[in-house]
């Protein structure tokens, strides 16, 4: 991927690392949390053209099917592969 700057480095990694595990451990806590909705968009947005790249071993798992009528948050979980 070559050099990054900075600020383009947490945007595209940290801040989606930081988001998504934060889901991680409120669903392994039993808490109901509600995500940042810009955030779940934008992270959303920068995750899906890179679909084939995070799909390798030690990114993400599979995609899991989003229930009909996923809100964001849920079909980004589930993109990353999580189960609701």
């Amino acid at each position: 991927m070559g050099q990054i700057p900075l600020d383009q480095q947490v945007g595209r990694f940290s801040t989606p690392d930081v988001l998504i595990h934060t889901w991680d451990l409120a669903k392994a806590a039993g808490i109901d949390v509600n995500l940042d909705a810009d955030l779940l968009q934008e992270t959303y947005d920068a995750l899906v053209p890179m679909d084939e790249m995070i799909r390798m071993a030690g990114v993400f798992g599979p995609k899991v099917e989003p229930p009909a009528g996923a809100d964001l948050q849920t079909t980004l979980m589930c993109f990353t592969g999580r189960q609701p």
